[in-house]
């Protein structure tokens, strides 16, 4: 497989005419703009992450959160050794005796 390396559109220039890959928005919060592939199982070329072509996932007994939304409980089905990442904080997460403990 070989990879194409040319870049499709200049880097971007602030203000002051500096080449810049992070991004501003209008609240002062900087982030580096990334795009999410995952590699063809023919190994032939990379696929977009889209909402048309999501990530494949599998239910392993892991939650993902954000710190703000409530934890899983035992009634969500929750069990000892389920694992709950909060995705804001990249706080981790063991159940073990009925409680949510970080590791």
């Amino acid at each position: 497989m070989s990879i194409n390396h040319k870049m499709t559109a200049p880097i971007a220039r602030d203000a002051n005419k500096v080449p810049a890959v992070v991004n501003e928005a209008a609240d002062g919060k900087k982030a580096v703009p990334t795009e999410l592939v995952i590699k063809r199982a023919d190994d032939t070329t990379f696929e977009q992450i889209s909402q048309n072509n999501p990530l494949p996932t599998v239910q392993t007994g892991s939650y993902v959160r954000l710190s703000t939304e409530p934890k899983p409980t035992k009634s969500d089905g929750v069990k000892d050794g389920n694992d709950l990442l909060l995705v804001d904080t990249g706080q981790v997460f063991v159940f073990y005796k009925d409680v949510w403990r970080e590791i």
